[in-house]
């Protein structure tokens, strides 16, 4: 028997039910429980707000990317894209960190001298700043789930297609000569008939198979500024006459990820507007 006589098997049952009473906060008066509600609440949304899609409260790894001009989310940089896309479709947990690279914080010039983006740093520090080595870190580490990213055949083929489409836009882009227009915009169709061509002689939903791979995730972002910027400032439909292209793009917008480490059209526009000013 315990104190005041009572067996102790009731004494130890008393005890335990005082204990998980008292963990559900009912002796804690409503007001109390209102404000621990509302701190814990407001330490989830700084999270969320500081980290974006990619923020996890037990990540130990952070990705830094391009900050949206004015401050709110992602920018547009396709190379953060990649890299943010990969991790995402491989379920690596990490916080995502948002740099304003017109007035790059004196902190993140420490961590990274050069000031680049994306840049990923590990769980041990460790540093890793070009976008190709982030999708290659997401496929080989051990807690990344998923289909792999890299190793199949064709990508290296694939992947120039993707930067033949990339480097056609972007110059069509920056053009400022009306002389050349005319040839840079049948270069741009040709590059974008190049990757026509190949997606038309497989019956795949993506680059390299019914799975996305790293060539998609260098793809997408290079597909989606195209389809959002030369309607705009060029009066282009990116992809007219390229059917497997538009069936394409739709299956990459079709993906969580792809989704999930998008930037609005207006990002799109407002970050290639210096070249039409």
């Amino acid at each position: 028997k315990g104190a005041r006589g009572l067996p102790m098997k009731l004494l130890a049952r008393c005890l335990l039910s005082a204990c998980l009473v008292q963990g559900t906060l009912a002796f804690t008066s409503p007001g109390v429980q209102q404000s621990r509600s509302l701190a814990s609440s407001c330490f989830r949304r700084s999270l969320a707000i500081r980290g974006g899609a990619g923020t996890s409260m037990a990540a130990q790894q952070t990705l830094y990317v391009k900050q949206a001009a004015g401050g709110t989310g992602l920018g547009d940089c396709p190379f953060c894209h990649k890299a943010h896309m990969a991790l995402k479709l491989r379920k690596i947990e990490f916080a995502c960190e948002y740099i304003n690279l017109a007035d790059k914080p004196k902190w993140y010039l420490e961590l990274n001298d050069k000031g680049s983006v994306p840049t990923l740093k590990g769980e041990g520090g460790t540093l890793i700043t070009d976008s190709e080595e982030i999708v290659a870190f997401a496929d080989s580490d051990g807690k990344g789930e998923g289909p792999k990213l890299t190793g199949q055949d064709g990508a290296d083929e694939v992947g120039g297609l993707a930067v033949g489409v990339w480097k056609a836009f972007a110059t069509l882009m920056k053009n400022k000569d009306d002389a050349a227009e005319e040839g840079l915009v049948a270069d741009f169709r040709r590059a974008v008939g190049d990757l026509d061509s190949y997606l038309s002689s497989g019956n795949k939903r993506f680059l390299l198979g019914d799975e996305p791979s790293a060539v998609d995730c260098k793809t997408g972002p290079f597909l989606l500024h195209a389809s959002v910027a030369l309607p705009h400032y060029k009066k282009i439909d990116a992809f007219e006459g390229a059917a497997a292209v538009q069936a394409y793009f739709k299956n990459l917008q079709g993906l969580t990820a792809f989704r999930e480490t998008s930037y609005g059209d207006s990002v799109i526009i407002a970050g290639w507007a210096k070249f039409f000013t």
